[in-house]
């Protein structure tokens, strides 16, 4: 109906969760109309061209709308939920309607108030959950490694013979746990691996690539504890700590991650380097250390060569300059400015004469200087408000063609 466009750019809430996230001030005008919603494909640009395409695509019906819904939160403020299918969102819409029936109001105020003292929550329980994590993992570790032990000690009870034929078959139970692991079936890769240690407990490889398929199949307790066993001059030891860290991403123990994916970046590898840095600068990102996160994100776009990773690099980079910039004006609470002009004027009217007479032309001429400025404080300086105090001072200082001082042009200077 109205021609417009708007291009909204989401950040996914973390890695993989599917959930994006993100707050703009759009204004349609006065007329009452609905937001139509359409998904931009992957890797589509800036440019004033694509954007245009995009309206093409729309116009022909190759991109097709999204379903949603819209909750209101307060005269201001409106939340978009979009789905992929006409069921799912009349599905959320009906849950929504059951959970606040009868048109039940939300306070939107007890909302950002409950909001807030979860995050408290969230923060204050955070510590007390890595800590629970750490012991939950020693403990793991622990008994993983007294696995191997006993494993490794009934070993060295075996005849050659036997030795030989155990590490044969673990090495084919190896093999095609890693054919399940290349057509994604991480399940069996899983099992298979699982034996394979069983088999085989010197193998450190085995150990590695079984806590590689349980990171895939989000297991991350236990692909910690069995990544850390699995190191040895048969392992990959770039690999090892880059799908460690992820581990200890997953588990929310970010400086753990960091440590370990830091390391992966600073190995250079063309490979897995980059895109450990784009981790780290996520976790930089969630903690608002945004200037080591930009410098992450840097790293990535100078040295990989994946250019999804690298559009969501430069995104992110493009959201840390605004975040950056807004805290910058955030933490200017006094902003003084001061300002000076020169101007001539070949035909002065305003003098004390002209007011007193006919205020007909004077043929006076001369300079005046404009100067003056403010002083303001501002307290409150939020993405939805500001408030500020403004004190300003002006003064018109006037002279002849000479600079001199004239009182027939001073006396109506305006201050």
């Amino acid at each position: 109906i109205s021609k417009k466009m708007a291009r909204i750019e989401l950040f996914e809430t973390d890695m993989d969760t599917g959930t994006f996230r993100g707050q703009y001030m759009l204004n349609w005008g006065d007329n009452e109309m609905a937001p139509e919603v359409y998904l931009a494909p992957a890797g589509t640009g800036k440019t004033n061209e694509q954007l245009q395409k995009i309206a093409v695509n729309i116009e022909s019906g190759t991109l097709l709308r999204k379903p949603f819904f819209v909750r209101s939160n307060n005269k201001n403020f409106q939340t978009l939920t979009v789905f992929d299918t006409k069921e799912q969102a009349i599905a959320a819409y009906e849950n929504y309607m059951k959970l606040y029936a009868n048109n039940k109001a939300i306070d939107p105020a007890a909302v950002e108030a409950q909001a807030l003292d979860k995050k408290m929550v969230e923060q204050k329980s955070q510590q007390e959950l890595e800590i629970e994590n750490a012991k939950l993992r020693e403990n793991l570790e622990a008994q993983e490694k007294k696995n191997r032990e006993e494993l490794i000690a009934k070993q060295l009870q075996m005849s050659q013979q036997e030795k030989a034929n155990k590490k044969a078959q673990a090495k084919a139970l190896a093999d095609e746990a890693f054919g399940f692991y290349k057509k994604g079936d991480f399940k069996q890769a899983e099992e298979k691996f699982a034996r394979a240690t069983e088999l085989d407990p010197e193998n450190s490889n085995f150990y590695f690539q079984y806590g590689v398929t349980l990171y895939k199949n989000e297991k991350f307790e236990r692909a910690i504890a069995f990544l850390k066993i699995g190191e040895g001059a048969d392992v990959n030891e770039i690999e090892r700590q880059y799908y460690l860290g992820l581990s200890y991403m997953k588990r929310n123990d970010y400086d753990l991650a960091l440590t370990e994916l830091s390391a992966v970046r600073a190995y250079q590898d063309k490979s897995l380097s980059p895109s450990a840095a784009f981790y780290t600068g996520i976790i930089h990102y969630q903690k608002e250390n945004y200037t080591e996160a930009k410098q992450e994100f840097e790293f990535v776009l100078d040295n990989s060569s994946d250019k999804n990773l690298d559009v969501q690099a430069e995104t992110y980079i493009e959201q840390i300059a605004n975040i950056m910039a807004f805290k910058n004006q955030q933490s200017k609470k006094f902003i003084l400015t001061l300002n000076i002009g020169l101007m001539h004027d070949s035909n002065i009217l305003l003098t004390q004469s002209s007011i007193a007479g006919s205020g007909a032309p004077s043929d006076l001429a001369g300079f005046r200087w404009n100067y003056g400025g403010s002083l303001e404080y501002r307290p409150v300086y939020e993405y939805t408000r500001e408030f500020s105090v403004i004190l300003s001072a002006s003064d018109i200082y006037s002279t002849d063609n000479k600079f001199a001082a004239k009182k027939t042009f001073q006396d109506t200077d305006l201050w």
